[in-house]
This record gives C-alpha cells, sequence and structure tokens, in this order.
C-alpha cells in the first residue's frame, strides 16, 4: 500500500505562568506554551509513488506547530492542546495539489486519588495527497485522496505494583471526499509500562478494532462484490516498544526498539486478511546546539486471500528511513536539514515503488 506522508512532532514545554496570592490567579497557578513555524525548499523523487511513470519536483514546504496545557489546581485538573500543519506544493508535476496534513489534539485530565488519571478528549486529523493511477504509460492519471479524520478518546490511567498501565476507548469516522468510502472505527486499547531501570523502560501496547464501511460492498474470496453486504474489518495488533535514555558529555539522548504484528481480518469472505510484522529502531542526540533523529523501520504483509497474477498470494515489504539534523542559531532560529528514503517492494503490479527526499529549512520558536 502506498503510504501516507506522516509528521513526527517533537514539542518542548516550559513553565511561562507563576502562582499568585489571588484565588482566581492561583486556579491557573502552572501554564506553558511553545509555538513554532518552519520553512524551507527541498527535492523529492517520485512525488506520485508510481512504479511506471515516477515524476521528480522541487519543492516549498511550509509548517507550523502549536502546544499550550494549564493546570486547574482547584480542581486537580489539566488541560492541553496541540496542533500542526504540514505542507507542501510541488513545482516540477502537473495537476498535482499540495501536499497537506494537518492534526489538532485536545484533551482534559482530572486526578482520581493519588495514582490514578481520567482523560478525556478529540482528535481531528486532514490529509491531503497525490498518488499516481496510471495502468497505461501512454495515459497517465493521478489519484488525489482527501481526507479528515474527528475522534473521540477516553482513557484511564494508573499504577499497579510496579507497573504503570492504561485503558483507552475511541470512536472515530474517516470522511473521503468520496463519501463512498467512508468508515467507522471503534477501538480498544492496553497499554502497559515498566521500568528496567532508571533509565530504561519497556512498554507493551494492545490494540483491538472494528472497522465498518458505510457504503461499499463486502468482496467474495475472488474479490467480486456481494450486494447487501457492507465491508466490515476487524484489526488485532501488538506491540513490544524497549527504550533507554543516556547522556554523554553535554549530549542527552535515548535510543529504542520496537516489534509489532498486526492483523487483519474480513469477516465476511477474508477477502482483505493480511498478516503484518514491523520493526523498527530509533536514535537521538542533542545538544544545546545541535540535535540528530534516525528512524529505521522495515515491515512485512503477507495477504492470505488475495492473489496475484503469477497465481501467488499477495505480499509486501517496506523499508522506511528517516534522519534529522538540526542546528541552533541563536535562541529563536534554527537551521535543519530532513532526509527520507522509501522503498516498496510488492508482487502486485504497480506497487512497487522508491521515493526519496531532502529538504533544508529553518525554525523560528
Amino acid at each position: 500500500m502506498k503510504s501516507i506522508v506522516l509528521c513526527s512532532l517533537s514539542l518542548s514545554v516550559c513553565l511561562v505562568g507563576q502562582s499568585d496570592e489571588t484565588a482566581g490567579e492561583e486556579l491557573w497557578n502552572e501554564s506553558a506554551k511553545e509555538l513554532s513555524a518552519s520553512f524551507g525548499v527541498g527535492y523529492k523523487q517520485n512525488v506520485l509513488y508510481s512504479e511506471i511513470a515516477p515524476k521528480d519536483s522541487k519543492f516549498s514546504y511550509a509548517n507550523f506547530d502549536g502546544y499550550a496545557k494549564g493546570e486547574l489546581v482547584g480542581l486537580g485538573a489539566a488541560w492541553s492542546l496541540m496542533g500542526s500543519g504540514d505542507v507542501r506544493h510541488f513545482t516540477d508535476v502537473d495537476n498535482v495539489p499540495d501536499e497537506t496534513f494537518i492534526i489538532a489534539l485536545g484533551k482534559f485530565s482530572k486526578s482520581v486519588g493519588l495514582f490514578s488519571e481520567l482523560t478525556a478528549g478529540t482528535r481531528y486529523l486532514y490529509i491531503s495527497q497525490a498518488f499516481d493511477a496510471t495502468f497505461d504509460i501512454l495515459d497517465e492519471r493521478t489519484a488525489v485522496l482527501r481526507a479528515q479524520e474527528p475522534e473521540l478518546f477516553l482513557e484511564w490511567r494508573s499504577l499497579l505494583w510496579e507497573f504503570e498501565y492504561a485503558f483507552n476507548v475511541s470512536s472515530a469516522r474517516m470522511y473521503f471526499k468520496d463519501s463512498a468510502n467512508d468508515f467507522e472505527t471503534d477501538s480498544l486499547e492496553f497499554e502497559l509500562n515498566y521500568e528496567l531501570t532508571e533509565k530504561s523502560l519497556i512498554t507493551l501496547t494492545l490494540e483491538g478494532s472494528e472497522r465498518a464501511y458505510t457504503d461499499l460492498e463486502a468482496r467474495s474470496a475472488v474479490g467480486l462484490p456481494i450486494s447487501d453486504s457492507l465491508r466490515e474489518m476487524d484489526i488485532l495488533s501488538v506491540e513490544l516498544e524497549w527504550e533507554r535514555r543516556f547522556s554523554l558529555a553535554n549530549w542527552v539522548g535515548d535510543y529504542g526498539i520496537e516489534i509489532e504484528f498486526s492483523e487483519r481480518r474480513d469477516p465476511a469472505f477474508g477477502y482483505y486478511d493480511r498478516d503484518r510484522k514491523k520493526v523498527g529502531l530509533e536514535w537521538a542526540l542533542k545538544s544545546h546546539a545541535w540535535s540528530f533523529d534516525l528512524d529505521v523501520g522495515y515491515s512485512e504483509s503477507d495477504y492470505l486471500v488475495q492473489i496475484v497474477e503469477d497465481g501467488d498470494l499477495r505480499s509486501s515489504e517496506s523499508w522506511i528511513s528517516s534522519l534529522q539534523i538540526e542546528r541552533r542559531l541563536n535562541e529563536a532560529w534554527s537551521a535543519f536539514i530532513n532526509l527520507d528514503l522509501e522503498v516498496e517492494d510488492s508482487n502486485e503490479t504497480f506497487f512497487s515503488y522508491d521515493s526519496n527526499s531532502i529538504l533544508f529549512g529553518f525554525r523560528l520558536q
């Protein structure tokens, strides 16, 4: 499957509010906020993730990140707001809209007893991205994905012996430009954290979700639409992550590994059944003036029913790597460079591609 551009946020928090003698200000005696804006230029190979008609292009880039939080001390509660927007405008390809990613998150948390917390929140996601839809090199075509997803969630977090655990329930609906593709997702997640040492943490996450399409029909085992039967999918995933913090002279950092297995099941005739395995490595290093972030991920997808042209079951392998280097210029400005590499290898026709990009920019915060 052609991947959607993802945005990774790293937001620091600094206290800017102080307690006061008056009751009104004492209620809000701790708060924080941070804003940043980034802009730059870059070059991307295979903008549309095409196997047979790749197109390269220069692009301009703009980003906005914002974060704010506050504590209602008198109520033992807290609130937080976060937003990020990412836009890339490609100059060398025709009829391709700006690649856009927007996410917003708001939540309200209330302490329960000494060690527990109940959180309610909402999240909003917007995506706009173009893909190649060419099946004949003489008839090049482009498909545009535009979707938005509002979500509501409720989370309970607490301690049990030496473990920290959390339960999260959520409900979301993905809206597409073509409403026939809309679907709803209900999810339940359990997370368990354990500190192996003061600097190392292991996390186990179990998640199950049900996806129900509002108009798309289910398919038979050979892919034929089934009338009067809507498409549904059940998804179960297990993820194990280990991370460790370290310090060296004037540098601090962390590194970790995560392993995930997920299965998707089609309760109709199994046409969309798929197993996926993922492995990811992360490494970060930071000083007062420099920061380095490296991510490398590998995944395998095996379809249990779908068959490709040569008679084999459909399968694919993916490699995704990113390197971000940032240099602080002064208290307000920094310069950065991002390198992204993506390789998709599939035995299904039109689903293999390479896509790489480089981005230079400046950040104001």
